[in-house]
């Protein structure tokens, strides 16, 4: 079976793993049609990962009448061409108000889209994780430790106080990737030793972050993403085996098992093992829906 992979953007590198996870797993070795730079050590940190050399290409060069099947990265990707849209299409939909493709194999969400007509039925949406927990004893941090991935970073120590009340006892990292129309101004923080703000950090050092830390968080900065998209935050939490913090209005939304609840009015500490069992458990649950979902893009 030949499989294509193709992105021409210049980022969503960390869509890859969990498609390369399950065809890897299977004896199948992709061919993946992509840029390259901006990429933070993605290609690298999937090689380590995964014991493989990558089969990388130019876009340029892509020819679709030659695969099997081919993943369509991001749904709104404009170098891909209207003539190569076909029935060995498979697209992973990043937005549940966008159809643009008539014709096309499957479509993958990225989360379960409620108000779509009919719903994101269950064989069709997974997280886009795959198993990046480092294979090493996770560490008892002296302070409870949150990182934040992506820019949905807070602005003021205030907002951070609003979701922590405990926020003086909390050590933050927020991690973002450099974006000259989205400011990302340090100096905010420069009186407050307990919050780390880093851009473009490397893949490797992403992952190791988020399994050093306690809690993931998942701020609600982007509307869309109430309903309509979703955040990384949620295949890294489960990836790396990490639990994940956000407010009951959005989580009632999602509906994940395994998630801390940020109420503005109860102090954040470690979690608890009752939580974090729930949380494996849903952790277990995703990787087999995600499986379910993929087997059924490829008809396997």
């Amino acid at each position: 079976m030949r499989i294509a992979l193709f992105n021409s953007y210049p980022f969503h590198y960390d869509f890859y793993g969990f498609i390369l996870e399950f065809l890897f797993s299977r004896g199948i070795e992709p061919e993946i049609y992509t840029k390259t730079e901006a990429s933070l050590g993605y290609f690298t940190y999937y090689e380590k990962l995964f014991g493989k050399k990558l089969k990388l290409f130019p876009i340029e060069s892509f020819d679709s009448t030659q695969f099997d099947y081919v993943v369509l990265i991001t749904d709104y990707d404009p170098e891909y061409k209207k003539s190569w849209v076909t029935k060995r299409l498979i697209i992973i939909e990043h937005y549940g108000f966008r159809k643009q493709f008539l014709d096309y194999h499957k479509l993958i969400q990225l989360r379960k889209f409620n108000r779509r007509v009919p719903p994101s039925p269950d064989n069709t949406w997974t997280l886009f994780l795959f198993d990046i927990m480092p294979k090493r004893p996770k560490p008892n941090n002296p302070r409870t430790t949150i990182l934040g991935i992506g820019n949905n970073f807070p602005t003021s120590a205030a907002e951070l106080v609003d979701y922590f009340p405990n926020f003086e006892d909390l050590d933050f990292i927020f991690l973002n990737r450099k974006q000259p129309f989205i400011p990302f101004d340090n100096s905010v923080w420069d009186m407050y030793p307990n919050v780390k703000l880093i851009e473009d950090v490397d893949a490797e050092e992403l992952v190791n972050l988020a399994y050093d830390a306690d809690w993931l968080v998942f701020l609600p900065k982007k509307q869309d993403q109430l309903w309509d998209a979703t955040s990384s935050i949620f295949s890294t939490g489960y990836g790396v085996g990490t639990p994940i913090l956000m407010v009951p209005e959005w989580w009632k939304t999602y509906g994940y098992r395994g998630i801390g609840l940020l109420d503005h009015v109860t102090d954040i500490h470690k979690p608890s093992e009752k939580l974090m069992e729930e949380f494996n458990l849903e952790r277990k649950s995703m990787f087999k829906r995600r499986d379910n979902v993929l087997s059924n893009s490829f008809d396997m």
